[in-house]
């Protein structure tokens, strides 16, 4: 598995049942990822000081494609230069002339406009998640400061050149102005906050000769960066999918008792299994009832999930800092906080996240939890499950009750004027599905006790004559994924305007305890269409859109059942 991992290689893995190969894989994959963080911050280290000798002797790019500095936020002004060139002899007779208690603050204000000159370093404003950690480089992985410096020269260095400058020694007055200091720090930074670049274009010059002030060893440490790290935005997260969450439980148990192994991390589940709302356990639909009472604010723990997310019990070192669905739930009740919503946030900055097989295999599903599978570890647990795993994310079920619904929700939208035209389209694509179900003339080849059943294609009728009879085409597929595309975009921006207002009164930072029934009435939604009816137009344009493909290689691996 290691030889798998340093490769980014697939790999199947076959043990007997019964020895801890789960627990194995994971720890092999923990252990692995460590070592790859430690061996990362070295190389990235390496190369920090590969490109400041680099700078010493060699001019660097404006990788900003422009010949002005690079614009950085945060700097300090600079002095002006008629200041820093003023002869010293007139400082003195200037001074006398000011007021005894103004004297010294001119002085003092003089030594440090002085120091700011003499040493280079300046303040460096950077963007979330790429932060410049104390030698210099970006860092990706950290978002805990926003300013930080970029150089450093050494202090006895700074002291002799403010000395010799201030008894006026020619031998020592620094050689460059002030302008072109700035310029070559501003770029140094530049080239610090883009590592990959940067080595590329050092690497590219030592193709005809090693450049000055640089050593054979060094472009060998630079390749190896470029090579096995340059790709990589982070340190690659854990993503282990299990059939079961009773397997889940298990394996969380286990790493809990037996390895040493404390990494931030996030067990993902449905609603049905996190949601603590009594009316939405009562109900069939747990999904379609919790997001009711979100969206008409009648859901009192879910604005307090941020709550659950810094309790201290979750944190390194407490009790919990290993938990599973249980101890999430358990803890949530407690402080009347939303676990669902909680464990999603947790899910973002987790290093290892334990989930369902339909997470990782089901685009739509990996998309609503923000599952990103590029450059991390994917572990799938009795894998010989996946097949009818991944057979029933490229699927959709659905009756002619669900549709008669979706069709009613729709007219209704159209009726408000809201998105009218999209939700009429879908409308209509409801009810043929609708009228087509419930049509009396379609014949059941098999037939059973309790069901009649009709598939497609057979000898005569072709899945493409029963997707045309429908009005399927490229064409309206592609106009039907545009209405859901606008329908959706307006639901988000609904949720996202909602939730900018409706805070609670006992938040005032994050993990503070919040008293139930502390919360504001918050607003109703304004109208849209059920979470249970996008799903249902979700998931049969998924299917649609690999039937009716522009090569119709997907076509032979589908069979359409009534």
């Amino acid at each position: 598995m290691v030889r798998a991992l340093n490769g980014s290689h697939n790999t199947m893995i076959e043990s007997p049942t019964g020895s801890g190969k789960s627990l194995a894989l994971l720890c092999a994959a923990l252990g692995w990822r460590r070592h790859f963080a430690a061996k990362r911050t070295q190389s990235k280290t390496c190369v920090i000081n590969a490109i400041r000798k680099f700078a010493k002797h060699n001019s660097l790019p404006d990788f900003h494609g422009s010949s002005s500095p690079v614009p950085v936020k945060g700097e300090l002004p600079a002095k002006p230069e008629a200041a820093t060139k003023e002869p010293e002899s007139a400082q003195p007779e200037e001074t006398e002339r000011l007021e005894p208690d103004v004297k010294p603050k001119l002085e003092a204000e003089e030594e440090s406009a002085d120091a700011d000159i003499s040493e280079p370093n300046i303040k460096l404003e950077t963007e979330p998640n790429r932060c410049i950690d104390h030698k210099g480089a970006c860092d990706e992985d950290s978002s805990s400061s926003k300013y930080t410096r970029i150089s450093k020269t050494d202090e006895a260095d700074v002291s002799r050149l403010k000395v010799a400058h201030i008894k006026g020694d020619p031998t020592e007055q620094p050689t460059e102005t002030e302008s072109d200091a700035n310029i070559k720090r501003r770029l140094l930074g530049a080239a610090l906050c883009d590592l990959p670049q940067t080595a590329t274009y050092i690497l590219n010059l030592a193709k005809t000769r090693i450049p000055p002030g640089l050593e054979a060893d060094d472009i060998s440490k630079l390749e190896d960066y470029k090579k096995n790290f340059a790709h990589v935005g982070e340190i690659p997260r854990i993503y282990f999918g299990s059939r079961t969450h009773k397997q889940v439980s298990q394996l969380v148990d286990e790493l809990r008792r037996k390895t040493p192994y404390r990494v931030p991390m996030a067990v993902l589940g449905s609603r049905k299994q996190l949601c603590i709302h009594a009316k939405a356990l009562k109900a069939d639909s747990v999904d379609e009832v919790c997001s009711d009472l979100r969206d008409n604010g009648e859901c009192g723990p879910h604005p307090r999930y941020r709550n659950l997310m810094g309790a201290k019990s979750l944190m390194q070192g407490g009790e919990n800092e290993i938990w599973d669905i249980e101890d999430l739930v358990k803890l949530g009740r407690k402080i009347v906080a939303c676990p669902y919503y909680a464990s999603r946030e947790l899910a973002d900055g987790a290093d290892l996240v334990f989930c369902p097989y339909n997470y990782i295999l089901d685009p739509g599903v990996r998309e609503a939890a923000g599952i990103s599978l590029k450059n991390n570890v994917v572990i799938l647990d009795e894998a010989h499950n996946i097949e009818g795993a991944a057979r029933d994310a490229a699927s959709k079920e659905f009756t002619d009750t669900q549709l008669a619904i979706l069709y009613g929700e729709c007219m209704n939208m159209a009726k408000e004027a809201i998105l009218s035209k999209q939700h009429s389209r879908i409308a209509k694509m409801a009810e043929d599905l609708c009228f087509w179900l419930r049509n009396d003339q379609n014949t059941y080849e098999f037939r059973d006790y309790e069901t009649h059943t009709c598939v497609w294609p057979k000898p005569d009728a072709t899945l493409d004559a029963v997707l045309a009879q429908l009005g399927f085409t490229a064409h309206s597929i592609c106009e039907l994924e545009s209405d859901y595309s606008a329908i959706e975009a307006y639901i988000k921006e609904l949720h996202r305007s909602k939730d900018g207002v409706s805070q609670l009164d006992g938040i005032t930072h994050f993990g503070a305890p919040a008293k139930p029934g502390n919360e504001k009435r918050m607003e109703k939604l304004a109208p849209h269409l059920s979470v249970a009816s996008m799903r249902q137009i979700g998931g049969l344009l998924w299917v649609l859109k690999h039937i009716v493909s522009t090569d119709g290689s997907f076509k032979a691996d589908y069979r359409v059942a009534m």
